[in-house]
């Protein structure tokens, strides 16, 4: 009877180090599982940083290229000045031509025209 008990003994020392044997594995298994769940965590963090960066790259070029267009815009509108200056020049010069044609007609110049000889007095008035 005694060896019956030494051997169950032994077979239950055998079954607890083969189910410790078996937790260490679940233990080991939970480890590996744990490292590639925090591998993930981190290439999502270096994929978040990067979707950042290219975020931040984006927003820089938007905001040169509203500079460009305002410095396009205010060029814009330093041509459209300039254009409206010569403009507002040819208005004035058509003022004037049709303020001496007025005179003209005003003195009767057509008659003063037609009364003079043809070449001898025009060279007197040159």
């Amino acid at each position: 009877m005694v060896t019956c008990v030494v051997a169950m003994i032994t077979c239950v020392v055998a079954m607890v180090t083969r189910v410790v044997a078996m937790v260490t594995c679940v233990v080991a298994m939970v480890t590996c599982v744990v490292a590639m769940v925090m591998c993930e965590v981190a290439m999502v963090t270096r994929v978040v940083a990067m979707v950042t960066c290219v975020v931040a790259m984006v927003t820089c070029v938007v905001a040169m290229v509203t500079c460009v267009v305002a410095m396009v815009t205010v060029e814009a509108q330093k041509l459209e000045k300039v254009s409206l200056q010569a403009v507002q020049e040819l208005i004035h010069r058509v003022e004037e031509v049709l303020g001496l044609l007025k005179v003209l007609v005003d003195h009767q110049f057509h008659t003063l025209a037609a009364t003079l000889t043809k070449v001898g007095t025009l060279h007197s008035w040159i």
